[in-house]
């Protein structure tokens, strides 16, 4: 296990990154990608994300642990990126339109 945030296999994304929550070492998937697969509407078990993405069981298990743990970094990092679209798609409505209302 890493002794700097508890997670053997997620770290800061390598060259940085706006966003604060943890990547897979040695990629550029965020932990919480690969939670989603699991955790998501159209759930996967364990063993067919860790199939999908090409990782280890052992990793996807950990992503899960990760994103339970921090969901306010999660939630601070969404509600970053919902603040950015906003305001790009003020500067720059036709290349941000809004989806379609259900």
């Amino acid at each position: 296990m890493s002794e700097t945030n508890g997670y053997k296999h997620l770290g800061p994304r390598l060259g940085g990154s706006r966003y604060r929550q943890l990547f897979v070492k040695g990629t550029r998937i965020r932990a919480a990608i690969i939670a989603d697969d699991v955790l998501g509407p159209q759930a996967m078990t364990p063993e067919e994300a860790a199939a999908n993405w090409n990782l280890p069981v052992e990793v996807v298990l950990e992503c899960i642990r990760y994103t339970q743990e921090n969901a306010d970094v999660l939630r601070q990092d969404w509600e970053e990126e919902e603040a950015s679209l906003a305001r790009n798609r003020a500067l720059h409505p036709e290349r941000y339109p809004l989806p379609p209302e259900s």
